[in-house]
């Protein structure tokens, strides 16, 4: 009888463990069909992959063209949709051209969405995927993350992502699955060419909500601007308008009130000539 018992425990305690885990993870990591990688229809494999009219998107809130800016902080939006379902989930991933991650993905919302990982051809690759039951909505559900891109130029980076329209009756029969991938590539603008001699400018932090500090070295004394400009060249504010000895320097300054999220162009004008940068500001 004890024995019974005992085979009774074990048994309970696997399946509670198998359907813990179920319940707990629901998203899964290197699921999005990027290279070395399977689809989501390894298991959700009633119907055909990208069928049935549904689809998944990917956009993003502060990103021009699709072309990052090194350092800079993208906020992406996953969408996941098709009419007749109300229950959605997603897998995104960013790859540099080896296949190892790209930038980091950042979580913004905990209660949705959450990063899990997957060895794929000996590397760890990062996904943002959904929580249990986080994705209820009619027709669609967007999950939003942010991702940081790297630091250097890094070459074209790759949002592989998936999605997953449900009939959210717990398993894994009925539902359809969709993928897609999107390209990034390096902006080559991101730095405006500079006269000969002109010191370097940094700037951070980047992307710009207030304030914000400039580092630059000036070849001689005297008269300094220093201007924000539109990417058409309007000017937007003189930031600073004062004489100034050579050598490095360190100035704060705040936006102008009103000023709408974009691409900008700061400048630094002297008798040495000018020196720019674009700036993205939130």
């Amino acid at each position: 009888m004890k024995k019974l018992v005992l085979i009774i425990v074990a048994c309970s305690a696997i399946f509670l463990s198998l359907t813990a885990e179920n319940m707990d993870d629901n998203g899964k990591a290197g699921f999005t069909g990027a290279p070395g990688e399977l689809d989501c229809t390894d298991c959700h494999d009633t119907y055909a992959l990208n069928s049935g009219g549904g689809t998944v998107t990917l956009t993003s809130a502060n990103m021009t063209g699709w072309m990052y800016d090194p350092g800079v902080t993208y906020h992406m939006i996953a969408t996941v949709s098709r009419s007749q379902n109300s229950l959605f989930g997603i897998c995104v991933e960013a790859l540099l051209p080896t296949n190892a991650n790209a930038g980091t993905l950042v979580i913004t919302n905990s209660t949705l969405t959450q990063i899990k990982t997957k060895t794929v051809t000996g590397v760890s690759r990062r996904s943002v995927v959904h929580k249990l039951d986080a994705g209820q909505g009619t027709g669609s559900f967007s999950f939003e993350f942010d991702w940081t891109a790297p630091a250097t130029n890094a070459g074209d980076v790759t949002f592989y992502f998936a999605g997953n329209a449900t009939d959210a009756n717990g398993d894994e029969f009925g539902d359809y699955v969709y993928n897609s991938s999107q390209v990034v590539s390096y902006n080559l603008n991101n730095s405006i060419s500079e006269l000969k001699n002109n010191g370097d400018i940094s700037i951070y932090p980047m992307p710009i909500q207030d304030q914000f500090t400039v580092n630059y070295d000036l070849n001689s004394t005297g008269a300094v601007n220093i201007n924000l400009y539109t990417m058409q060249g309007a000017l937007v504010s003189n930031l600073t308008s004062k004489v100034m000895t050579s050598g490095k320097h360190s100035d704060k300054f705040y936006l102008p009130t009103q000023l709408s999220a974009g691409n900008y162009i700061l400048s630094i004008e002297s008798k040495s000539g000018i020196s720019s940068r674009k700036i993205l500001i939130n």
